[in-house]
């Protein structure tokens, strides 16, 4: 045995004296995993480990039971030569396009008036609670099961907030304004005035390595290593890990439900992060920067794959030609998509890591700022710098709606589309707000004026329940909820 892994059978055996068999159990996979050290670690941590293993094997085979597919590792491309090689086989989701026909109102695309659609009504949504970083917001996000938020900041501070906590704080203001005898009705509809993170006589967040799970009242923990803005936050599908994407060039991964003092593992990129997401098993990761190739990685060794030149080549026209702006994974893992600086969207086949869809000139010429999978997998939602948001058919490629109303000409936002499905909500650069659009008419059914300072760079939407998260330039993140009276 060498002297090495004696020194983490010691550092593990600590942990678990100390109580901490999460922090143990991290080490034992990184020692394992990515040294390959063989470790003795007792019946407890095997037993762990083991089910672990039985559990990604699980996975494994859901996503070859429609098809006995993969692919080998895709050798890397010469003049990208900076990225990590692998030659391990990537298990993946095997190619399913369904050939499901849409609703007959996203095949007409009609939203002209006097048509039989009828829009539906926007919900009455209140600003619970306001959080406050030092710098410009960059992105917002909700955990999968809709119980964690994260926003982070062009200095690179990433927050983690516990979504009970933010309404808990709402309706502690109301039951104090009433213990006050404030006779004004509508002050128990208004947020409560202190929720102001970080000012005096608020819940506050706390800073960089200090606090933790139950210190005081705050639902905030605070991290600040990134050395570069927070470009992208996604929560990964099945554990309480956190990934954070910044232009330093890392990914950073926190586990979300400890709040530990900082990011457990650092990955670096060759180039600049635009953009990063698990895919839905949780086993990979797509990755985009400042670079038109598309990287995908493997959690368990942390390996890149791109898209492997032609046969007989050494180079491939399947990449896009600027930076890639955003990838996102479709719902069930067998396709993803990107937008980028190029004008185009692309859809990629998950086996084949092969473009199957090339939507040129998607928003006029202009960047296409983000691209993301409606709930169904069947289209894709996408907007631009030509002040324009719209839906495509992922099987034709064809544009099925239009969403006009909102300005984005110099500071892009990313939209979203609310629990419920009916609904897109985009920022407005012109008035610093929020509008929203029933998705299927197309029609303008609620503006949301001056809801932040400054225009807002990012709209997130709860996953089960009717809320949204909006990031704006003004430094502040607003939870956004229905009105309890409404409900």
């Amino acid at each position: 045995m060498s002297h090495t892994a004696r020194e983490y059978e010691e550092i593990i055996a600590k942990l678990v004296r100390d109580g901490l068999t999460s922090a143990a159990l991290d080490v034992a996979r990184q020692a394992r995993s990515r040294l390959g050290l063989t470790l003795a670690l007792g019946e407890e941590l095997e037993a762990t480990l083991a089910a672990e293993r039985d559990q990604r094997q699980r996975n494994q085979a859901l996503l070859h039971e429609a098809s006995n597919a993969s692919i080998a590792a895709a050798s890397l491309l010469s003049p990208y030569s900076d990225l990590p090689a692998g030659q391990d086989e990537m298990a993946v989701i095997p190619k399913k396009h369904e050939e499901d026909d849409l609703t007959d109102e996203m095949k007409s695309g009609s939203t002209a008036p006097g048509d039989d659609v009828i829009s539906t009504p926007f919900p009455k949504y209140l600003p619970f609670f306001t959080a406050l970083h030092k710098a410009p917001l960059r992105v917002a996000a909700f955990s999968q099961c809709g119980k964690w938020a994260s926003t982070a900041a062009a200095d690179g501070s990433v927050k983690i907030m516990a979504v009970k906590r933010m309404k808990e704080g709402f309706e502690g203001g109301i039951a104090a304004l009433a213990a006050a005898n404030v006779g004004n009705a509508n002050y128990t509809r208004a947020p409560n005035p202190h929720l102001l993170a970080g000012e005096s006589g608020g819940l506050g967040g706390s800073a960089a390595g200090s606090g933790g799970q139950g210190t005081g009242r705050s639902p905030i923990k605070t991290y600040t290593e990134h050395r570069g803005a927070v470009v992208d936050l996604h929560f990964h599908p099945t554990e309480q890990v956190l990934m954070s994407a910044s232009d330093d060039r890392t990914l950073r991964f926190y586990d979300h439900y400890k709040f530990q003092k900082g990011s457990f593992i650092e990955l670096v990129d060759p180039y600049p992060i635009r953009s990063a997401q698990f895919h839905p098993s949780g086993d990979f990761i797509a990755v985009a920067a400042l670079h038109p190739i598309i990287r995908i990685y493997d959690t368990s060794t942390f390996k890149a794959y791109v898209s492997a030149p032609a046969e007989g080549t050494t180079t491939t026209t399947s990449h896009h030609t600027d930076a890639v702006n955003m990838v996102r994974w479709a719902p069930a893992g067998n396709m993803y998509c990107s937008a980028s600086q190029d004008g185009t969207v692309r859809i990629w086949d998950t086996v084949t890591n092969e473009p199957v869809r090339v939507i040129s000139n998607a928003h006029t010429g202009t960047p296409v700022t983000s691209a993301q999978f409606t709930a169904s997998g069947k289209l894709i939602l996408t907007s631009g710098l030509d002040s324009v948001l719209q839906l495509w058919d992922v099987n034709t490629g064809k544009s099925v709606a239009k969403y006009l109303g909102a300005e984005q000409k110099h500071v892009p936002c990313t939209p979203a589309i609310t629990a419920s499905g009916n609904h897109i909500v985009a920022g407005d650069e012109a008035s610093n707000g929020v509008i929203a659009w029933d998705l299927r008419t197309g029609e303008v059914v609620k503006k949301i004026p001056s809801a932040h300072n400054s225009p807002i760079r990012w709209i997130a939407c709860s996953p089960v329940e009717e809320a949204m998260l909006t990031a704006g330039a003004d430094d502040r993140l607003k939870f956004w909820t229905l009105d309890p009276e409404d409900v």
